[in-house]
């Protein structure tokens, strides 16, 4: 009762106080009384012609409004509003339409009590025309056909901007209708992707029969009821329509529609046109619904992660991967004239549609937009002044749906872009853009602010948002441009900060915008030698994932390639490794990970261009390719952007430098690596020919099988069965290579045939490793959670039925796979350990651990390391067998005698004549081999070869370079660390229409930085000598003493936004984390003694090492054409200035009793986080919810957004997690603090923040009072006295000269243990 009566109290205090504000208008704001005055037409339409006629004009009010917001937590939104005079003019053969009057105008509220309805105009804060012209580009003529009510032929003028053209696409889209006829799919090789449609008859829809009152036919449903294809702004989708047709002098008969006090206005207006017209024109009542998830094309734009690989069995189509978004739209029409014919007039139209992201699930929060659309009749007449369209320069562009174009070059102050749709290029001008002016001033600024940020005692999650602002402006600098920006970079110095890091941290940035002059501009930069050593393959390496796939060409493959050749790479191995990986990964990105909207049609063995006249969106097919769609009687595919030939040039040239390196291993390894980065399948014949061959190395053979890992997960290849099941079938195989082929088979997913075939095999299999192995591979398989395994998991367990458990022991091969997956959050993270042990040594021969995370059904590889070698165990023998010896290039060597042979260990002399005896030979030594590597994202990053040559040259590089590295790190004053990086580690984005033509994009960005700065010193005793002779002495003690301190800082920005030209408003949840690791403390190896001691010093006061703050937001970005940069006003700290807006003329006074109430007892509604731990040291928090920056980017040349916290209401549920590893006694303890509110009643059965909720965790470091040290020592013993214990004893059995086994079951010691050599370790903690 208690709880009933504080949540009413809560509702009435907190809710209802929100919906009695008084009406606030913003400053310099528009009314609706402001239109009606300048307008007359609004409030007396004057309708001369009552039907679509040749010769007349016509014009209409449109009014779109569109409001982001988070609903679950709070009625905060954050909105843009659209008002416009339509003018349309019929000219028989080619009509018109311009728009005349234009408001642009953004809201931010605390409350709006119904984000549907129209917002009264005054609640609009307008853009300036001056800044944002949105009247001058919008007033540019758009071109089209009418043709039995289906918009056509869509022309626009030279310099329209595409988001102007995709508005006035959205307005003629209400005005497209299917009341005569429909449309069927123009690609028929897509129409069985459409689910049945729930009317199929002819094209022509038959007219309604006529009939007298009371009269009811078979047809009537089917007439008034039916589903079609039409092209929408959102593409081409499944429509129904509800059809009513009323005679006018029958008004009350008419289907009601209107929903509301301005919907029922309109209508009355209509009527009211009528009856004074003196015409009985009968009304038709037409409701459109769209069903976005049956649809023959979307234009969706997706940009990020593009190396994910679909779930099978999860997916049937490309498109389903959008099913994070949920989408509903309609829009209810008020026709005049009768539906079977073409001459009738829309009177109005008034659209609505809801926009949901659910990242999770339903009941983990929802991103939601709602847009509202209204299209109204106000005058027509006679032509009285026809629009003038440009007919030179026009440009044609296919369908209604929105479009998406590509820049392509620049033209002075014009900027080219292609679309698929577009005749010809589409031009930008620079005034129609927000300020891009002088970037190398901008650029500078920012980036000078950013190292300085990183110098910082504590680096703060702020500095992380500057490399997003930089990041924009490289986006749209050209070559000269970024060279202009590099000469300002190389003036910026900041004290402490090497020259180098500021090279390195600009190359990060370069790498992270990951367009085409950025790329070209480092290309230059590597082959000037301007950046080199670690910068150029950190370069290398991260540069193909942050290229975006539609920015590669075959061009930019073919500089990939002479790069990589280029004298500036190829002298250095590393680099040359590098460069290699990358080009491979470019390759795969091109040809194998291409959007769907880069495959075309083809016949056999041809490429086919887009012929002219013909729509490139009805060309846009699936994204599989012909062998991963697995039906023979589809149609090929091709790749358009990476045709056959361009492939094939591509593998003839890595294979012929396969050829040519036949003779060294590490550059043939390489180009097998680079093959499997590439993952076409026309590589599959040269991987099988190394995999076969049984004169080469096993460690290269495994190499080209696990090179065709990749092909087999994405294309499902026969091939790749045909060539490794009789690998792993065949028993004299090496257990690596059977293995290997397992692994490889296993990716491409097989049937459960074959898998039962492999489980039968078990049953007779002869090697346990390769039985442990397999059996706990499908083990494995057969328990995952993972959902793009679900059909293999299924399978797996049927599979086991055939074999016989297998339970071996832990020295024998095993592959484990473990991982969960959470359905609410709909993602889940795996990982998997694959180990193949070596019966000479305890270390395995090989091993590699994979993590890879499923999200949304897509499947993708995080990290991955591993290893593998031949000759390792005899080696590890060899050396711990010398371990102690005083010459340590004879333990290397191998010349160093081995340890005397312990008591009750049968004698050399006895084992030889045992051999000689039994005819035994001993084995020769094997050179010891392998390979270690890296794989980022499933793409192979890093690797090392391990031989003879690579050991030798490692030793001369490292005693090369002893003038620069060892001598410091050996001498008194140390070696410095000091590295920083920087860079944009997730960058997606997911963007799709609306109804207003505007789009709404999904975007997730994780901009980072991390520091490491401090001094490292080293100690050896004896000192050991300068050159070759560093090796001829063992050292007895090493003594490693390091003062480093780490930092990482980073915002996680994951929001949904609509962006208009200049205008940018949205709502989004906001993570700021900040990691402090401070490392001082020394690590002494004692050899002597075999004793480990680490001495950590403790810091003078506590230390916090964790951070983060998440919590949702709304927030508006205006921008301005001119060189001044939007900041927001200052926000009062009261309540006072905030402003609640309801419907459409719903307006109340202000209660002072309640105001004082929401600032005193009810404070805590609006607060920024309701929490008691002590709040995140940062200026991005206020108890009143704004988000300011009032420090750290004042003065800076970027656009601040107006960013609000959404308000928590006062009986949210939390959940607190506080707790201390450690004790008061110790030195000291860790202090856990973390809370989260959520949204709703309902407690997550997690502890991770849901969409919209609110978190926050800080981990701490407390030392004791008076403690300044702690100190970890691990001793070795070799001799140590036991008690007579059983367990010892039996271990003994075996060992003991003279010993029975009845004897060691006595209680009593035997003589000879004690002359036996014992180890053992004890662990010692203290502090001071």
């Amino acid at each position: 009762m208690k709880f009933a009566l504080a949540l009413l109290a809560t509702l009435v205090l907190g809710g209802t106080a929100n919906l009695i504000r008084g009406k606030h208008a913003t400053p310099h704001s528009q009314t609706d009384e402001q239109w009606n005055s300048q307008v007359p037409e609004i409030n007396n339409p004057k309708i001369q012609e009552r039907t679509w006629k040749d010769g007349s004009e016509y014009r209409y009010l449109y009014d779109g409004q569109i409001l982001t917001g988070m609903p679950d937590v709070h009625l905060q939104f954050a909105g843009s509003r659209v008002r416009a005079i339509v003018k349309i003019q019929n000219n028989g053969d080619k009509d018109v339409m311009q728009i005349e009057k234009v408001f642009v105008g953004s809201l931010h509220e605390r409350f709006v009590s119904d984000p549907r309805s129209m917002i009264q105009l005054d609640a609009f804060e307008p853009m300036q025309e001056q800044d944002a012209p949105f009247e001058e580009v919008l007033k540019m003529p758009v071109r089209f056909t009418v043709e039995n009510g289906k918009v056509d032929n869509f022309e626009a003028t030279e310099t329209d901007p595409s988001w102007s053209i995709n508005i006035k696409r959205a307005i003629l889209n209400t005005f497209h209708l299917s009341l005569t006829d429909k449309e069927e799919p123009k690609d028929q090789t897509r129409r069985e992707t459409l689910k049945p449609l729930r009317a199929e008859q002819s094209n022509e829809i038959k007219p309604r029969p006529t009939k007298t009152a009371g009269q009811q036919t078979a047809e009537d449903d089917q007439d008034d009821y039916f589903t079609v294809v039409e092209d929408s702004i959102a593409g081409r989708c499944e429509v129904s329509y509800l059809v009513l047709e009323q005679p006018a002098n029958k008004p009350e008969e008419i289907y009601p529609i209107y929903e509301n006090e301005n919907e029922t206005k309109s209508e009355q207006r209509g009527q009211s046109q009528r009856q004074s017209a003196g015409q009985e024109l009968n009304v038709l009542n037409v409701t459109k619904t769209f069903d976005y998830r049956n649809c023959e094309f979307q234009p969706f734009v997706f940009k990020g992660i593009h190396l994910t690989s679909t779930c099978p069995g999860c997916e049937s189509r490309p498109e389903d991967f959008f099913n994070i978004l949920e989408s509903a739209a309609h829009t209810r029409y008020n026709i005049t004239g009768a539906r079977q014919s073409t001459d009738y007039l829309i009177e109005s139209a008034i659209s609505a549609a809801v926009y949901k992201i659910t990242p999770r699930s339903h009941f983990a929060g929802s991103l939601v937009a709602y847009a509202g659309a209204e299209v109204t009749l106000i005058q027509s007449g006679p032509i009285k002044g026809p629009i003038n369209f440009p007919e030179t320069n026009a440009n044609q562009i296919d369908g209604l749906h929105m479009i998406n174009p590509r820049f392509e070059r620049r033209e002075g102050e014009k900027f080219l872009y292609e679309a698929p749709e577009a005749s010809r290029p589409i031009v930008q001008l620079k005034k129609y853009w927000p300020n891009v002016d002088e970037k190398p001033r901008k650029v500078k600024a920012l980036f000078e602010k950013l190292v300085q940020g990183m110098e910082e005692k504590e680096i703060k999650s702020d500095t992380a948002v500057l490399i997003e602002h930089i990041i924009h402006l490289l986006e749209y600098s050209f070559e000269e441009e970024i060279q202009q920006i590099h000469n300002e970079i190389k003036t910026v110095s900041v004290a402490g900060v090497e020259k180098e890091e500021i090279d390195h941290m600009f190359a990060d940035l370069l790498v992270s915008t990951g367009t085409n002059c950025t790329f070209t501009y480092l290309k230059k930069l590597i082959k000037e030698k301007k950046i080199q050593g670690s910068t150029v393959i950190d370069v290398l390496g991260a540069l193909p994932f942050r290229m975006q796939v539609d920015k590669i060409s075959g061009v930019m493959l073919q500089e990939m390639s002479e790069l990589c050749m280029d004298e500036s790479v190829s002298a250095s191995p590393f680099v040359e490794r590098a460069c290699w990986l990358s080009f491979g990964t470019f390759v795969h990105k091109a040809c194998v990970h291409r959007p769907r909207a880069e495959w075309d049609q083809v016949e056999a063995g041809q490429n086919s261009p887009k012929t002219q006249g013909t729509s490139r969106a009805s060309q846009q097919s699936r994204q599989s390719s012909p062998r991963q769609s697995g039906a023979r009687d589809q149609p090929e595919f091709e790749n358009r952007l990476c045709p056959a030939d361009v492939r094939q040039t591509i593998v003839q040239k890595v294979t012929e430098k396969l050829k040519s390196f036949a003779e060294d291993d590490e550059k043939k390894i390489l180009i097998i690596k680079v093959l499997g980065n590439m993952g076409l399948e026309e590589t599959i014949d040269e991987l099988a020919a190394i995999a076969v061959d049984m004169t080469e190395p096993i460690y290269i053979r495994t190499q080209a099988i696990y090179a065709m890992r990749i092909m087999g997960l994405k294309y499902q290849s026969e091939e790749v069965l045909e060539v490794l099941l009789p690998l792993y079938r065949e028993s004299k195989n090496p257990t690596q290579i059977r293995i290997a082929a397992f692994l490889t088979i296993m990716s491409s997913k097989p049937d459960l045939p074959l898998l039962e075939d492999i489980a039968q095999s078990l049953n007779r299999e002869v090697d346990l490793d390769v039985a442990s192995y397999v059996y706990s591979s499908l083990s494995s398989v057969a328990n995952s959670t993972d959902p793009c395994l679900q059909n293999l998991t299924r399978d797996a367990r049927i599979a086991l039925q055939f074999a016989t458990p297998l339970n071996v022991e832990f020295r024998h091969s095993k592959s484990i796979q473990k991982g969960t997956f959470l359905p609410h959050m709909k993602s889940g993270i795996f990982w998997e350990q694959n180990t193949i042990m070596d019966k000479d040594a305890p270390a395995p021969r090989a091993a590699n651990l994979r993590v890879h995370a499923n999200v949304n059904m897509k499947s993708f590889d995080i990290v991955e390391f591993g290893f593998e070698t031949e000759g390792l165990g005899e080696a590890a023998r060899k050396f711990l067998g010398n371990f102690t010896t005083e010459n340590l290039a004879e333990v290397i060597s191998g010349r160093a005698a081995r340890r005397p042979r312990a008591a009750g260990q049968m004698p050399v002399e006895s084992i030889n004549e045992i051999d000689q005896l039994l005819n035994l030979k001993p084995q020769e030594p094997k050179e010891i081999r392998g390979s270690a590597y890296m794989k980022i994202f499933g793409q192979e990053t890093r690797f090392v070869v391990i031989n003879p040559q690579t050991v030798s040259r490692f030793i001369v590089d490292l005693i090369s370079q002893q003038e620069s590295v060892i001598p410091k790190l050996m001498s008194g004053e140390g070696l410095k660390v000091d590295n920083r990086r920087v860079g944009m580690l997730m960058d997606s984005k997911l963007e799709f229409p609306t109804i207003l033509g505007v789009p709404i994009g999904f975007t997730v960005r994780l901009p980072i930085v991390t520091g490491m700065k401090g001094l490292v010193k080293a100690s050896m005793t004896p000192k050991p000598e300068g050159g070759l002779a560093f090796f001829k002495q063992m050292p007895q003690q090493v003594a490693l003493e390091m003062k480093v301190k780490s930092n990482i800082a980073a915002e996680l920005h994951a929001k949904l936004s609509v962006y208009i030209g200049f205008l940018r408003v949205g709502t989004g949840c906001r993570t700021k984390l900040s990691l402090n690791m401070p490392l001082d403390g020394k690590v002494d190896f004692s050899l002597a003694d075999r004793s480990t001691k680490v001495t950590m010093n403790l810091p003078e006061s506590p230390v916090k090492l964790v951070k983060m703050a998440y919590y949702p937001v709304t927030f508006v970005t205006r921008h301005s054409k001119n060189s001044v940069t939007y900041q927001p006003k200052n926000i009062p700290q009261g309540l006072e200035g905030q402003r609640r807006t309801g419907k459409a003329g719903q307006t109340e006074q202000d209660s002072s009793s309640e105001e004082q109430s929401r600032q005193t007892g009810q404070a805590k509604t609006d607060r920024a986080l309701m929490l008691d731990i002590d709040e995140v040291e940062t200026e991005l928090l206020t108890k009143t919810g704004h988000v300011s920056f009032p420090k750290w980017f004042n003065g800076l040349p970027v656009t601040i957004p107006d960013l609000w916290e959404i308000a928590t209401p006062a009986f949210i549920k939390s959940q607190d997690v506080n707790f201390q590893i450690g004790h008061d006694s110790m030195a000291a303890k860790l202090e856990v603090e973390c809370e989260h509110e959520y949204p709703n009643t309902r407690l997550s059965p997690l502890y991770l923040p849901v969409v919209g909720a609110k978190s926050r965790l800080e981990v701490k470091l407390t030392p004791k009072a008076g403690a300044k040290k702690v100190t970890v020592a691990i001793f070795e013993r070799n001799e140590f006295a036991v008690q007579s214990e059983q367990e010892l004893l039996n271990k003994l059995k075996d060992k003991v000269e003279g010993i029975t086994i009845k004897n060691l079951e006595k209680p009593s010691v035997p003589t000879n243990y004690e002359k036996m050599p014992k180890m053992g370790r004890s662990l010692q903690v203290s502090s001071i």
